[in-house]
């Protein structure tokens, strides 16, 4: 039954793009530099490699990749807590990596006189607004999940389908 909502959701979004929630690009860059750390960093040791194996899928599969100024800087401050001297070598190699992806920015003022703002908070509000210029989105989380749903912006809630394949 999942399969037919990503290919869905692929088909949607394939054109525009897809933008990542937060904890969803911190698993693609943590793994991206260093798979073994998914699984012992804190901010990541909720998912597997195997997890991460399936959204490299999933991003190869949409192009391009886009997000908020706002996930680049949880990314950045969840990342600060790597332990060094991975933390140095991390922020030194990020740079490089999230050069292809695109960042559309959405004023903090405009984004919390959204209904949802104080429900979702800011950078999820920015990724709600995101999602309405016609990017679907992935997350983890069910309540940004849920408000892209009824917005009737293309989303996939990504324990969805790490549920799925555990079947």
């Amino acid at each position: 039954m999942l399969l037919p909502a990503l290919d869905s959701f692929l088909h949607e979004c394939g054109g525009k793009g897809v933008a990542l929630d937060t904890n969803i690009a911190l698993l693609l860059a943590v793994g991206r530099f260093e798979p073994a750390l998914i699984e012992v960093f804190k901010r990541t040791k909720a998912f597997t490699r195997r997890d991460y194996a399936m959204l490299e899928r999933l991003v190869s599969q949409i192009a391009p990749l886009q997000t908020t100024p706002n996930v680049w800087s949880e990314l950045c401050n969840l990342a600060g807590q790597l332990a060094e001297p991975g933390r140095t070598r991390f922020l030194q190699w990020l740079p490089t990596h999230i050069a292809g992806v695109g960042g559309t920015y959405h004023p903090s003022d405009t984004a919390s006189r959204e209904p949802e703002f104080p429900r979702l908070e800011l950078t999820d509000t920015t990724l709600l607004l995101l999602g309405g210029q016609g990017f679907g989105v992935v997350t983890d989380d069910t309540g940004l999940h849920i408000a892209l749903l009824a917005r009737g912006i293309p989303t996939i809630n990504f324990n969805h389908l790490r549920t799925w394949l555990l079947e």
